[in-house]
C-alpha cells in the first residue's frame, strides 16, 4: 500500500466561494486515509486552522476548524460588521454543504444594520441546509438580548425564548413590570388624596 507524508503550501485557492491566501500545512497518507495536519490560510482579513481526515475512496471526512480576526460581514454575507472568530466540527461524505457540523462563535465590538453592539456570542448545530442556533447572547451597552433561532433550508430565521436583560443585570420583563406597578401606584395614590378633597 502506498504511503507518503509531507507538507504543502500555495500562494492562494478559490474554494466554496471564498479566496484563501497563504495556503500551507502537513499531511499523511496511508490505506486511502488522508491526515490533515496543522493547516492554516488567510480569508477576508482573518486566518482559518484545519485538522482531519479524509477518506479519499469513499469521501468520508472528518474536521476541525477555527478561525479568528475575520470579516463578518464577507464571511457571513450578512450586514453584521465586527471580528468573528469560531471552532467547528464538521462531518460528512461527499458534498462538503451537506455537511454536518457543530460549534460556537463570538463576534467582537460591531454594529447590525447601525445599531452597535459589545459582543455577539452562540452555539450552532447544521444538518444539511438547516442551521440551529442556541444560547446566542448580544451585549449592548444598554443590557443584553440572549435568543434560540433556527435558519431553515429557505434562508429564513425563526428567533426563540427571546430574553432582554437590562444594564444592571435586570430582566427587561420585571423591570417593565416595575414601572407599571410604579405607576399604577401613583394613580392610586393621586385618586386618594382627591377624594379626600371632595369628601
Amino acid at each position: 500500500n502506498p504511503r507518503a507524508k509531507g507538507s504543502f503550501s500555495t500562494a492562494s485557492v478559490h474554494m466554496e466561494q471564498m479566496d484563501l491566501v497563504n495556503v500551507q500545512g502537513n499531511f499523511d497518507y496511508k490505506d486511502d486515509i488522508v491526515n490533515l495536519h496543522n493547516a492554516t490560510a488567510g480569508v477576508y482579513g482573518g486566518t482559518v486552522g484545519a485538522s482531519g481526515r479524509i477518506n479519499v475512496a469513499s469521501k468520508v471526512f472528518d474536521f476541525r476548524l477555527n478561525g479568528s480576526g475575520i470579516n463578518s460581514t464577507s464571511m457571513t454575507n450578512t450586514k453584521i460588521t465586527g471580528p468573528l472568530s469560531f471552532s467547528v466540527r464538521a462531518n460528512g461524505a461527499g458534498d462538503p454543504a451537506e455537511a454536518s457540523a457543530d460549534g460556537s462563535f463570538i463576534v467582537g465590538k460591531g454594529n447590525f444594520n447601525g445599531i452597535p453592539f459589545n459582543s455577539i456570542t452562540g452555539d450552532f448545530v447544521k444538518s444539511g441546509s438547516s442551521i440551529n442556533f442556541s444560547d446566542v447572547v448580544v451585549n449592548t451597552l444598554a443590557g443584553s438580548v440572549r435568543t434560540n433561532a433556527a435558519v431553515d433550508s429557505n434562508g429564513k430565521i425563526k428567533f426563540e425564548n427571546i430574553d432582554i436583560t437590562n444594564a444592571s443585570g435586570e430582566s427587561a420583563k420585571e423591570a417593565v413590570k416595575e414601572k407599571i406597578d410604579e405607576e399604577v401606584q401613583k394613580g392610586k395614590e393621586k385618586l386618594s388624596k382627591a377624594l379626600k378633597k371632595i369628601f
